[in-house]
């Protein structure tokens, strides 16, 4: 990083926010998108209601579909990809990024279906 410095380039940090705190998100009514940067396999298998799901070599192409207006919690099975997800966000012009630490396994461990959140 001291080199990254060094070089006159800009460094960045991000809103960290548990699944816990995620989830308490989503279940209010505040406007919140939140992206999915896991697979397509991982997707399938499960889901945070109402999520986007831009895998991570997707994002450059696909960033324009994500709202300008609201903050972007972004997760993954572990939060590698969910960094790198909020980073390339971050390039694209976004603003309020929220990187979501934690698996996607912890959702689950809540208890949260989406059938349990659908309406």
């Amino acid at each position: 990083m001291d080199a990254w410095r060094s070089s006159g380039r800009d460094l960045s940090t991000f809103e960290t926010v548990a699944v816990e705190d995620m989830a308490q998100w989503v279940l209010s009514a505040e406007p919140m998108t939140v992206v999915d940067a896991r697979d397509e396999h991982e997707w399938v298998a499960g889901h945070v209601p109402g999520a986007i799901h831009i895998y991570v070599p997707d994002v450059p192409h696909r960033a324009s579909e994500i709202p300008h207006d609201a903050p972007v919690a972004v997760h993954c099975a572990s939060g590698y990809r969910a960094g790198i997800t909020a980073s390339l966000l971050e390039q694209a012009g976004l603003k309020r990024i929220i990187h979501v630490n934690g698996e996607y396994s912890d959702w689950d461990r809540l208890h949260l279906a989406q059938s349990s959140l659908s309406p």
